[in-house]
């Protein structure tokens, strides 16, 4: 299911009719008129991505793994070991706060993750956190996509992280 908004911009010295899909699930905030700003809070809600040096045996940390529709967390450091997602609670709060409300159940984004250091880097479920069947390691200078999905919202959340391919970084 989807809605579809057309929205026509002007701006001094030019004009643009801006069409979006939003797709259920998809949301962004802004504060403001509609004008080129909230064109671009809508395209990095719609993608984000960062980089981080992790330690080895580590609990990643908050936004590392959500926090838009197509999330990337690149690692630069060598010999990463086992990373810890953080619990489902802390990253359901982490999705309520980027997105700017309490997704539903159901609600999905996808995460790659590539590691540009030695080592194999290998993702751990925490509390709530469901790894799904497959490979969960990523092998050096490597990268692997995930679907990530919350499968109880609320209260009690839970995800359920599903690898579904790999590659070379």
């Amino acid at each position: 299911m989807f809605t579809l908004l057309a929205v026509a911009l002007t701006a001094p010295g030019w004009s643009a009719l801006l069409t979006l899909a939003l797709i259920a699930g998809m949301a962004f905030a802004h504060q403001g008129s509609l004008d080129l700003s909230a064109v671009q809070d809508i395209i990095n809600s719609q993608s984000m991505g960062q980089t981080l040096a992790l330690v080895a045996a580590s609990v990643l940390p908050a936004g590392a793994i959500t926090g838009s529709q197509d999330v990337i967390l690149i690692n630069s450091a060598n010999a990463p070991g086992n990373q810890t997602t953080r619990t489902a609670a802390q990253m359901f709060a982490d999705l309520t706060q980027s997105l700017g409300y309490a997704p539903p159940s159901g609600y999905q984004w996808f995460l790659t993750i590539v590691h540009q250091g030695t080592g194999t880097l290998t993702l751990v479920a925490g509390t709530g956190v469901t790894l799904g069947s497959g490979t969960n390691s990523v092998a050096a200078t490597g990268n692997r996509t995930y679907l990530c999905t919350l499968t109880a919202a609320g209260p009690n959340p839970a995800i359920t992280i599903q690898t579904t391919g790999s590659g070379s970084a």
